[in-house]
């Protein structure tokens, strides 16, 4: 089997390389999300950059699997609703669109199409060695709040494959707009985007990356840390999972209060969860995790046939 391509598309960065067989990852590259949003027309924009990518690096994948902030229908190649990848207007570029065909067509190899936090799941779970464990709950807060459930080592999709929409349960009805569109998304409060809302309105005067350095003890921050750890609290109330996974830009920031949110996650939920025992394992800061995960994920797919 040769090498596939995985790709990682975030509410900020996109990274892309080849995944070898022994699971190097290989000619990684980072570039600003916006390269295939401010164009006007995503699915061109992509192509077209995987185009030069390819030609760069001199070599044909076997196959493509490209991760995506955005909830994935079940086909594995069309996007139900991506409301972090935006034109500069404001309008959603790939809700209910079919990308995984356009771009198997541009290159004539299979594509899948898959939610970005699931394969940063597939990647923990490998590189953790967390392979034997019967059921691993999982929340990556980055620029936005993603997560997933693995069962017996296989993603819980739910019908139609919309499961698992963390940022999108509403926190406070008639509360702040999301950028899907609905009033009181958790997202609203709880991810990198709500971070930033909050520093604009409460620390101007304080670097992002700052903020939980000078102020980590302001109720407003550690408030935004209780917000965080509900999707958690809440998986583990009715999963009781062997693994509560944890990760992504937000806890990876300087001085982030990891303890506090590990302690409202438990305070949070129920009490037989609490009393089965709740194992928390961090995620690794890795920028080609993403990667890597989609990898394995267009791996599998085609040891499946």
């Amino acid at each position: 089997m040769g090498k596939v391509i995985g790709m990682d598309i975030g509410g900020t960065n996109l990274r892309v390389g080849y995944v070898d067989e022994s699971g190097n990852v290989l000619y990684h590259k980072v570039v600003p999300s916006r390269t295939i949003t401010e164009g006007g027309d995503a699915v061109r924009d992509l192509i077209g950059f995987l185009k030069g990518y390819v030609e760069e690096c001199g070599e044909a994948p076997e196959a493509m699997a490209i991760g995506i902030p955005a909830v994935i229908c079940d086909d594995e190649k069309t996007v139900f609703q991506a409301p972090n990848l935006k034109d500069p207007s404001g309008k959603m570029l790939l809700d209910k669109t079919n990308l995984a065909d356009p771009i198997a067509e541009a290159f004539g190899v299979p594509v899948w199409i898959v939610r970005d936090t699931y394969c940063l799941l597939y990647a923990d779970r490998e590189r953790l060695g967390l392979q034997n464990e019967k059921i691993i709950a999982a929340g990556y807060i980055g620029t936005c709040y993603g997560g997933g459930v693995m069962i017996d080592g296989k993603i819980l999709f739910g019908k139609g494959g919309l499961a698992m929409d963390f940022g999108h349960f509403t926190l406070h009805p008639d509360g702040k707009l999301c950028r899907c569109g609905k009033k009181g998304c958790l997202e609203a409060y709880a991810s990198g985007i709500a971070l930033q809302d909050l520093r604009e309105e409460y620390f101007p005067d304080t670097e992002i990356g700052d903020m939980f350095t000078k102020h980590r003890d302001d109720p407003i921050l550690k408030q935004f840390v209780r917000d965080c750890a509900l999707p958690m609290s809440i998986l583990g109330t009715i999963l009781s999972p062997d693994v509560y996974l944890l990760g992504g830009g937000v806890v990876e920031m300087n001085d982030f209060p990891m303890e506090d949110l590990l302690e409202a996650i438990k305070d949070q939920a129920g009490h037989g969860a609490v009393d089965a025992g709740m194992r928390f394992v961090i995620s690794p800061k890795d920028s080609s995790k993403g990667v890597f995960g989609a990898g394995i994920y267009a791996r599998e797919h085609l040891a499946r046939g």
